[in-house]
């Protein structure tokens, strides 16, 4: 993969946060019908170290298909960690010419049958720490980045958000919705 590879690498960064065995079970689709490089992408982020791992993820999503958000959140009970890209902007000849709006959500499923205030709180408490925990770890890597000259993951500061249940497929949490740069080689 290459430094064009922007929803690849956003996939490959931000697998480091998830357990290993969370991917192996993403990681499913059968041989013959694999895209080019999937297996190579998948022994790749099997063989991360455990460093950055949030053991109470129990979910990861990048995409921006409604529909394959949806059904993904909807069969799980635990954490998600879900990351959406969105606008570009693309300017090949620039220092950090290229550009992308990134929304990174950590939520759970919360219903309001068997629950109160208290639990309530304690769940978006979780979900924040997660949250910026994983935005602290981006402060971190953004050193090698910079030091290399190809970017910046994170512009800070990133505005985070609740997540509202009732339009989030009965899920809470929070979401941070920030700009990340790439230099294009």
């Amino acid at each position: 993969m290459n430094n064009t590879d922007y929803i690849v690498n956003l996939f490959r960064y931000f697998s480091k946060f998830v357990p290993k065995h969370v991917l192996k079970e993403m990681f499913r689709l059968p041989a013959g019908t694999q895209s080019h490089g999937y297996a190579e992408f998948a022994s790749e982020a099997l063989a991360q170290p455990d460093d950055s791992v949030i053991g109470d993820i129990g979910a990861f999503i990048v995409s921006a298909n409604r529909k394959y958000v949806s059904d993904r959140i909807k069969a799980n009970k635990g954490i998600v960690l879900f990351v959406e890209y969105g606008t570009f902007s693309y300017d090949p000849g620039a220092t950090e010419g290229v550009k992308e709006q990134i929304a990174v959500t950590v939520c759970r499923e919360f219903g309001f049958q068997n629950n109160d205030n208290l639990n309530e709180a304690l769940l978006m408490n979780t979900t924040n720490n997660i949250l910026t925990r994983i935005l602290r770890q981006m402060s971190a890597d953004q050193g090698e980045l910079e030091a290399c000259g190809l970017g910046r993951l994170i512009n800070f500061p990133a505005e985070i958000l609740p997540v509202d249940s009732e339009t989030f497929f009965d899920n809470s949490g929070w979401t941070a919705l920030f700009e990340n740069s790439h230099t294009e080689l």
